[in-house]
C-alpha cells in the first residue's frame, strides 16, 4: 500500500509539473497580447474622443462595436462547421477511407483552409467532435470515414 502512494503521489507531482510549466508558457504568451489589448484600448478611447469632437455621436460607435462583437462571437462556431462540412464533401466525393492529408489536401482543393499553426491536427480534432466522422484503424493510421459507411455495409 506504502508504494502504491509513493507511486500515485509521484505521478501527481509530475503531472502538478507538467500543467505548471503550460501555465507559465501560456502566461508568457499572454503578456504580450495583454499589452497589445491595452495599447489599442488606449488608441480607441483617444480616437473615439475625436470623432465625438467632430459630431459622430457615441451611441453609433457603440453600435458599431455592438456589431463587430456578434460577427466575432459567431465566428467560431461557422468555423467549426466549415471545417467539418468540408472533409465530410471530400470523404462522401472519395467514398474511401482516406489518410487526413488527403482529407486536408481536398478541403484546399476546393478553396477551404483549415486554420491553425498546425491544419491536420486541427482537422482531425474537428473529424473527432463530429458524430459523421470515425477512425478507420483497419484501413491504417491516420486514415478516418464515415460513419454512415458502417451502417451501409451491415446486412
Amino acid at each position: 500500500m506504502d508504494v502504491e502512494k509513493v507511486v500515485n503521489v509521484q505521478a501527481a507531482k509530475d503531472w502538478w509539473l507538467q500543467l505548471t510549466r503550460r501555465y507559465y508558457e501560456l502566461q508568457k504568451q499572454i503578456e504580450p497580447l495583454r499589452d497589445e489589448r491595452n495599447r489599442l484600448e488606449d488608441v480607441r478611447g483617444r480616437l473615439a474622443r475625436v470623432l465625438e469632437a467632430v459630431g459622430v455621436k457615441a451611441e453609433e460607435l457603440q453600435q458599431l462595436e455592438g456589431r463587430i462583437r456578434e460577427e466575432l462571437a459567431a465566428q467560431p462556431q461557422m468555423q467549426a462547421a466549415r471545417v467539418s462540412d468540408m472533409a465530410y464533401e471530400v470523404l462522401a466525393s472519395l467514398a474511401k477511407p482516406v489518410h487526413y492529408k488527403e482529407i486536408l489536401d481536398g478541403i484546399k482543393e476546393r478553396g477551404g483552409e483549415v486554420p491553425g499553426i498546425d491544419p491536420g491536427t486541427n482537422l482531425i480534432a474537428h473529424m473527432l467532435k463530429d458524430k459523421r466522422f470515425s477512425k478507420a484503424p483497419e484501413v491504417g493510421k491516420g486514415y478516418y470515414k464515415l460513419k454512415e459507411w458502417d451502417k451501409e455495409a451491415r446486412p
